[in-house]
């Protein structure tokens, strides 16, 4: 018996054969399934561009220090108040968020 021509016949045609999903693909079908995966994926993407986009916006710089404005609380012009030494904590914290996603 003639190996090569008994495997021939038993092999499919190339238009018979299935196509493969990419390894993202399924990687992304994966995520949208699970439902709290996809809220954390779109909250960590969400602070990612906000921390490296955010400070362009911000009219107040994270080393500025003004000691008038110190300890203020939550307002408009301070989204998250004021340290001891006057500086806005929210673009501090868009700026150390910034160095920890570099990490």
């Amino acid at each position: 018996v003639d190996n090569a021509s008994v495997n021939a016949d038993t092999l499919p045609s190339p238009d018979q054969l299935e196509k493969g999903q990419s390894l993202w693909l399924d990687a992304w079908h994966r995520l949208y399934k699970n439902k709290m995966a996809l809220a954390g994926a779109m909250f960590i993407g969400s602070m990612v561009l906000l921390c490296f986009i955010g400070p362009f916006f911000l009219e107040k710089s994270y080393s500025d220090q003004d000691l008038s404005q110190a300890l203020k609380a939550p307002s408009a012009e301070y989204w998250l108040g004021t340290d001891h030494l006057g500086r806005d904590q929210f673009s501090r914290i868009l700026f150390g968020g910034r160095i920890s996603f570099l990490v």
